[in-house]
């Protein structure tokens, strides 16, 4: 097996058109969240002309949707994704000027691609469970390798669950905090990477690292329009687990595949209730400049 069909496998999320569904309507919700922001306003203040990177692209939509905000100013737009399974087809990315590669991004870079010092901006989203501990300080070397001198990173990840837990009252919430943990970690992710990924920047030798936090409003909390969606969007994303149980139980959270699924009903109309509002922390950093 190839080190990306490996890494394909340890990814944990579906890759199929309902999922490229979920994911679209996931990347609209963010927006509504984060004052549509797609960057922080510093990465973009005065540049002109860029060369952007997203990491983890899956079908390009947030690469598509720069674009958009770029019009007129020329920029050169790449993606990379473990996988082209959400890929568009490759006569719609030339016609959209957006170029979609498939690379593994615990690994360096192809040197055929001469990207090194290339990128003024990397954006890399929601890859919690996209990325094994131990991989996280390769893949941001990988990523300070191909960003020109004074080029910025951003990460955009979700502190899925406040420090200290959720409160008594809301057992579902509590049950949820429970399966993210097990699963994270039973699959080697690290669930409480927001809270590392500045320290991490540094470590690589990142400067000027600094945070800017939105709260994610779910269920009750958000619009009126999307108190529905994201109820439903913030529980589907677990429902493939149900047939990967194997005969185990989840601890503290449900026994059999029918138990676990009758928990992911309750968890949704808790959340259209009583809300859920975890956090999404955009952190961004600079290469130094020569």
């Amino acid at each position: 097996m190839t080190q990306s069909s490996d890494a394909e496998r340890i990814y944990l999320l579906e890759r199929h058109e309902k999922e490229l569904q979920r994911l679209t309507a996931q990347h609209d919700f963010i927006k509504l969240n984060t004052q549509d922001h797609l960057l922080a306003p510093q990465l973009l203040s005065g540049q002109k002309n860029l060369k952007v990177l997203d990491s983890g692209c899956a079908d390009g939509l947030w690469l598509r949707e720069l674009a958009e905000r770029l019009s007129g100013q020329e920029p050169q737009l790449h993606g990379v994704d473990i996988s082209p399974a959400l890929y568009p087809s490759k006569e719609s990315q030339v016609t959209s000027n957006i170029d979609l590669r498939v690379h593994n991004i615990s690994q360096p870079f192809p040197s055929d691609w001469h990207w090194e010092n290339s990128f003024d901006i990397i954006h890399q989203r929601l890859l919690i469970w996209g990325i094994q501990v131990p991989q996280w300080p390769a893949v941001l070397r990988n990523h300070f390798q191909i960003l020109k001198p004074g080029g910025y990173i951003q990460l955009a990840e979700v502190e899925w669950i406040p420090q200290g837990g959720f409160p008594d009252d809301r057992p579902q919430l509590q049950r949820m905090g429970k399966l993210q943990t097990w699963f994270s970690e039973k699959n080697g992710m690290d669930f409480d990477i927001t809270r590392k990924l500045g320290g991490l920047l540094k470590d690589v030798g990142f400067e000027s690292v600094d945070t800017l936090d939105f709260p994610l409003n779910y269920g009750s909390l958000a619009p009126p329009e999307w108190r529905t969606p994201s109820s439903k969007f913030s529980t589907e994303v677990f429902a493939g687990l149900a047939n990967r149980m194997d005969g185990k139980s989840i601890p503290g959270v449900a026994s059999t595949p029918e138990e676990f699924l009758a928990f992911l009903s309750e968890l949704k109309d808790d959340i259209y209730e009583f809300g859920y509002q975890p956090r999404i922390s955009f952190v961004f950093g600079r290469k130094p400049a020569i």
